[in-house]
């Protein structure tokens, strides 16, 4: 027969290994958006839910664009700066995909002026939510049935 003591422990590998598993899939989730983020950068976006269809470039905007050597037609894209600023972090409770650029946020979010948000984080998980919600389950799913082989 087993001690409290013992159940105590069992227990408390329990909850460790969910919260290892929940960490995993909350992982898996945001690089699912992540990815989807930096790929819209450079290309013009259709609307996603709330987030509008980006619009096109102003012609002085081109204009510059090409006079300094870059694409016409690559909106949020030059260097590729930006995009390589995004970054993910996840915990067991939360995932986070962002960037810490002010040119990013003012993309995303416009400046309420002559800047027009071009929204490529929340595009993107609006896009990919049903892709994330799925992998989060595979993941918590798949480190149940693990668990329980173990057990």
């Amino acid at each position: 027969m087993g001690t409290l003591l013992g159940f105590a422990a069992k227990l408390a590998a329990i909850q460790g290994g969910a919260l290892i598993a929940q960490q995993h899939a909350l992982s898996e989730g945001a690089k699912i958006v992540h990815e989807e983020a930096q790929d819209r950068i450079g290309t013009y976006q259709a609307d996603a839910g709330p987030f509008a269809a980006w619009p096109t470039l102003a012609p002085s905007t081109i204009e510059e664009r090409v006079r300094q050597g870059y694409s016409a037609s690559e909106p949020l894209l030059r260097t590729g700066e930006m995009r390589e600023s995004l970054e993910w972090n996840a915990s067991p409770f939360e995932a986070n995909i962002g960037s810490d650029s002010p040119v990013a946020k003012a993309q995303e979010l416009g400046d309420g002026e002559d800047l027009p948000a071009r929204s490529f984080l929340g595009g993107a998980a609006y896009t990919k939510e049903q892709e994330v919600v799925d992998k989060i389950g595979q993941e918590l799913v798949a480190a149940y049935i693990i668990g329980s082989l173990i057990r």
